[in-house]
């Protein structure tokens, strides 16, 4: 081979491999970055059903104390009847007191019902809104004993239709003296005029009443909880739960905007920040304006969805401007109230950027081995071209005779193996088995452990399948390939040592010195043994299919000393 045709090869070879190690950098690039767009994807999708199930335990929580002090509500009873109970139970001790004085004749009947209608009447709670009534237990409509907020009414029998105002549209006086006939005590809900701390008055405002019968005088007394009052004070304890609610370890939490008015909405709980609370978005606030239009018209379209923008982050150095951040917000709609929450993705971003950066270090190490690995072959080949040109393939030393000095095969008695129907020449089978012997001494010179054990093997292979040509023996890759891994794995101490030998060159300076001086040795004579116990087989009328790599294996042994001897002496008169 020429130095130019070396040049042209080495060029080609750097080019192709270039070529490929390029492609094979893009391939890694693009299906690594695929796997982080993934990888991106999927967490922010997780990132997105957390929020939801986050909102939907506050939105459930909201809803569930809200409708639980409703006027329609079971529980309305069980939440607030102890507390009108109570109060009842004031103005029954006092009635008593007044009865036991009337008899032991301290008071006449008619001073102990004034005095007793006149103390209750003191009796207020709630800013005055909360007051004490009394009604006789005449049917079929009552009469107003004394009504501290509409004197007017004492006396009165209460038959007016603007009292039937229960939820089944009856009189509830009247269900209060059915009731308290009845049970003794009890709840009901209607609608009645709710005064106010300044003197007004505001009709048909629901509420709920408690009764309890003074057998003694026929005198129901009873008293009531505005709902209106009821739902404020719920709103409170709403707020004051939603508050103190976190998530992912207490960084995540909850905001309420009420967008009672969407012109101007305003903050009806932000847990980090109570001094925006109940302030109309302007001035400072005016920022947000923008920010919560989007939240309104998301909620107004869909009811809930996400929104993207970039906010302050609190971190315990202070606070972050621009972070990106992800909302869900959902309506709620009995109190026009937005629920909001959200995640800022800049963890999910370093995340992202941490791996692009890994990807590029780890591309940067391959571009750099494969480089190496490159040289290191481009270098190989251009010393195995010296090697074929000056050792394997010049001109062989002749004796006197005219004769090739060339070492011919173990036990050979004449020119040719005769076999059934067919002559097989012991020149050819010599110069295969020459060429193959030189070849994996050849390869053996590798510097990359086991891609060197790899090539001889592959050469054996080639040397049986070139020696069964011959005999007219059929080759099957597989069967041939099981054989002498059977055959080598076990064998000892030559063959054994071929890996070894190939592993010691991964030791650096020494390794590599050591393996370059015995692995040429050891493969030759390994693939001499080879080649001499097959073409023997094969002689003795054998194939593949009859061959026993378990009782071959001690003739494989001698037969590898020989072939130490002679890949020995083929190092010599090439070095």
């Amino acid at each position: 081979m020429s130095k130019t045709n070396l040049i042209v090869i080495i060029l080609s070879f750097i080019i192709s491999t270039t070529a490929v190690l390029a492609y094979t950098i893009y391939r890694i690039k693009v299906v690594s970055y695929e796997d982080i767009d993934l990888y991106e994807k999927e967490e922010v999708a997780k990132v997105k059903q957390n929020l939801k199930d986050y909102i939907d335990i506050a939105y459930s929580t909201i809803d569930s104390y809200y409708k639980s002090r409703s006027m329609e509500s079971k529980y309305l009873e069980e939440i607030y009847g102890h507390r009108l109970k109570n109060i009842i139970d004031v103005a029954y001790t006092m009635l008593s007191s007044k009865a036991e004085l009337v008899k032991k004749g301290k008071l006449t009947l008619a001073e102990a019902h004034a005095q007793a209608a006149n103390e209750i009447k003191q009796i207020s709670y709630d800013g005055g809104t909360g007051y004490i009534f009394i009604v006789d237990t005449t049917l079929p409509y009552p009469k107003m004993i004394m009504n501290p907020i509409e004197p007017s009414l004492d006396d009165q029998v209460m038959d007016d239709p603007k009292y039937n105002t229960t939820l089944d549209k009856k009189n509830f006086f009247v269900t209060f003296v059915e009731i308290a006939k009845t049970n003794g005590e009890g709840f009901v809900r209607h609608k009645f005029t709710k005064p106010t701390q300044d003197g007004e008055e505001i009709p048909n405002v629901p509420k709920l009443s408690y009764v309890k019968l003074f057998p003694e005088w026929n005198w129901i007394i009873g008293t009531g909880i505005y709902i209106d009052d009821v739902i404020r004070e719920t709103i409170e304890d709403i707020k004051s739960i939603i508050r103190i609610m976190r998530y992912n370890n207490g960084v995540g939490y909850f905001w309420i905007i009420d967008v009672s008015d969407k012109s101007s909405p305003k903050y009806a709980m932000h847990p980090h920040d109570s001094s925006r609370e109940g302030k109309v978005l302007t001035g400072k606030m005016s920022k947000l304006k923008t920010r919560i239009d989007s939240f309104i018209e998301v909620c107004e379209k869909k009811g809930s969805g996400y929104i993207e923008y970039k906010g302050e982050k609190p971190t315990e150095q202070g606070f972050i401007q621009g972070a990106p951040k992800l909302t869900y917000v959902k309506r709620y709609k009995p109190l026009n109230w937005i629920i909001g929450t959200g995640f800022y993705m800049d963890n999910i971003d370093k995340t992202v950027g941490k791996k692009k950066k890994a990807i590029n270090q780890r591309i940067d190490t391959l571009i750099y081995n494969i480089l190496i690995v490159t040289l290191s072959i481009a270098l190989l080949i251009g010393t195995l071209n010296y090697l074929i040109r000056h050792y394997f393939f010049k001109t062989k030393p002749k004796v006197a005779d005219g004769r090739d000095k060339t070492p011919t095969l173990k036990s050979q008695k004449s020119n040719q193996i005769q076999i059934p129907n067919k002559k097989v020449s012991n020149e050819a089978l010599s110069l295969t088995l020459k060429k193959h012997v030189s070849l994996s001494m050849g390869v053996a010179l590798i510097p990359i452990p086991i891609v060197d054990f790899v090539s001889v093997t592959a050469i054996q292979m080639s040397l049986l399948s070139e020696i069964a040509e011959k005999f007219g023996i059929p080759f099957s890759k597989e069967k041939v390939k099981s054989l002498l891994f059977s055959l080598v794995g076990g064998s000892i101490p030559v063959a054994a040592n071929m890996p070894v030998a190939s592993m010691i060159k991964s030791i650096p300076v020494i390794g590599t010195v050591s393996g370059l001086i015995t692995m040429p040795i050891i493969s030759g004579a390994s693939t001499y043994a080879i080649g001499q116990l097959f073409i023997q087989h094969f002689a003795d009328g054998g194939t593949f299919s009859n061959f026993e790599p378990q009782n071959a294996k001690e003739d494989y042994a001698k037969m590898s000393e020989e072939g130490m001897r002679i890949a020995s002496d083929l190092a010599k008169k090439r070095a």
